[in-house]
């Protein structure tokens, strides 16, 4: 009976349909916007360059929208997803980015696929 009870809570410990990040810092940039972009992965997207190539990407926040705080709750739909933290310079350049490969299952559960870049140093336009 503890055996059940012990998966039962770690089932649910999984939070449905909320993707939560904890941003640190990447760079010397400090401005940041985080962007989720379906159907690619993080292969495609180094220093942003796979913001805004797909269809249904959505910019979580920073940018044009409200700045990124520290800790960041979003949901996206069903599929595969890069999640892209983008840290920017005041000339609107990519100073660095990080991603995080994902997947969304259609019941609202999500799980990492294997795939994060760490800080990565850019030097190019941001998007």
């Amino acid at each position: 009976m503890r055996w059940l009870a012990a998966i039962a809570l770690f089932a649910a410990c999984k939070t449905q349909g909320t993707i939560s990040l904890a941003v640190g810092s990447c760079g010397s940039a400090t401005t940041r916007a985080i962007y989720a972009e379906p159907n690619t992965g993080c292969g495609d997207c180094d220093c942003g360059a796979c913001i805004g190539l797909h269809p249904g990407g959505e910019l979580i926040c920073g940018g044009t929208m409200e700045p990124c705080g520290s800790d960041v709750d979003f949901d996206v739909p069903p599929g595969d997803w890069a999640i892209v933290i983008a840290w920017t310079n005041a000339d609107n350049t990519v100073d660095a980015t990080e991603c995080e490969d994902i997947v969304v299952d259609r019941d609202g559960y999500h799980d990492k696929t294997g795939t994060t870049t760490t800080c990565t140093s850019c030097t190019s336009a941001a998007p």
